[in-house]
């Protein structure tokens, strides 16, 4: 029996069965690529059709934000045209009040005119009484 040494030089048959071997292993190597191109494809699809979905639920949720947005700010602006038209400031509140005590003071004065009116009446007609 002949001894199998490893060190000895390849034949034509090792290098055919090697070659072989090798087509095997390519053929195999293409299918699995093959494959994970396909998976890969049908993965990036799937995404693809998720991000539409996405995209379309932030579009509706951002009309409606911006319609609510809107809303607010006419509410907003409505609150300000109210607050300016129809509270009074404190320099409103203040005009009034000198009015007030413009109105007052004529008052006094036309009060004291009368007065003064009134005892001269008094006077002359004590004095006409005493004539008669």
């Amino acid at each position: 029996m002949v001894e199998n040494n490893n060190n000895q030089p390849a034949t034509k048959g090792d290098l055919a069965a090697v070659r072989s071997e090798l087509a095997e292993v390519k053929t195999e190597l293409k299918s699995d690529l093959a494959a994970v191109k396909s998976e890969l494809k049908n993965d990036i699809a799937d995404v693809r059709s998720e991000l539409t979905a996405v995209k379309g639920d932030l579009n509706n949720k951002f009309k409606s934000l911006s319609g609510e947005i809107l809303k607010f700010h006419f509410k907003m602006d409505r609150m300000e045209n109210r607050l300016n038209t129809e509270f009074s400031t404190k320099a409103d509140i203040n005009r009034v009040y000198n009015l007030l005590d413009a109105i007052a003071g004529d008052i006094k004065s036309y009060q004291r005119k009368d007065a003064q009116k009134l005892s001269n009446h008094e006077t002359r007609i004590t004095l006409l009484e005493t004539k008669k």
